[in-house]
């Protein structure tokens, strides 16, 4: 258990010890918690990076060919499960509970429908769009799977397993695991691949708070960690801008005089 996950349940538990033992009804003559001493949180959080555009395809491809299984997902299985992945933002225990009755392909708006008790957030059932191009291969994907039964079985999505299967087939295709980020190292693992949906969204030109309901988050602050800025991102937005300087009309440059 990490020192974050730790300092939650303690924090949880001792406000509910209080609880008990608080007010006019006190439930108890005092709290069982209250002597669970505060956790400080001293280490480093495990830093995520979003996949490049041009890394994607290529993890997409080389797991479509790949002849592997892994906890009995095929090269296609897996192939499809990032492609959804990267299309919807949904973490590994959300994807693992999609039956084939989820999704509505339609081209009236395409969609995956995430039940309340799949989504971590547990803001009421999920109708999340999906993009044209992943309804496609959802398409030709889908048909002939057992209704009612998970897309993607098995016990992948448990104790660190979707990030062994994600390192593994990248791997294969050539794509770090880790790179150094401005303030340390980052890493690729399976949920890396929801921030590169929502860092995907922030480059597209979708507004931030768009990008916070496509993701379920409650705050902006917590949809800002998951979208990755880098500098060649910022010197293309700086290149965008329009010219504030006149026409010129002879050789000098703006701010400067012309020649002769």
């Amino acid at each position: 258990m990490s020192e974050q996950t730790a300092r939650h349940y303690v924090v949880t538990l001792r406000a509910f010890g209080a609880w008990l033992a608080g007010g006019d009804d006190r439930r108890l003559v005092s709290s069982p918690f209250g002597t669970l001493s505060p956790i400080t949180v001293t280490e480093n959080r495990h830093a995520r990076r979003e996949l490049a555009a041009e890394e994607l395809p290529r993890l997409l491809s080389t797991t479509l060919a790949s002849g592997t299984t892994f906890r009995k997902l095929g090269g296609r299985e897996r192939c499809v499960l990032y492609a959804t992945a990267c299309g919807t933002g949904f973490r590994a225990a959300g994807l693992a509970a999609l039956t084939p009755e989820c999704f509505d392909l339609s081209s009236g708006g395409p969609k995956v429908v995430l039940t309340v008790r799949s989504d971590k957030a547990k803001r009421g059932k999920k109708n999340h769009p999906i993009p044209i191009d992943l309804a496609e291969s959802l398409g030709s994907f889908l048909p002939g799977r057992p209704a009612g039964v998970p897309v993607w079985p098995g016990t992948w999505a448990k104790h660190g397993n979707a990030a062994e299967m994600l390192r593994i087939d990248l791997e294969s295709a050539g794509i770090p695991y880790v790179v150094e980020g401005p303030e340390g190292p980052e890493h690729a693992d399976f949920h890396a691949l929801r921030h590169s949906y929502i860092t995907a969204l922030g480059r597209s030109g979708v507004d931030l708070q768009v990008q916070q309901e496509l993701a379920g988050h409650r705050s902006s602050k917590t949809t800002e960690r998951y979208s990755h800025v880098r500098k060649a991102h910022l010197v293309a937005a700086v290149d965008r801008l329009p010219s504030i300087f006149p026409a010129r009309t002879g050789e000098g440059t703006a701010c400067q005089p012309e020649a002769g």
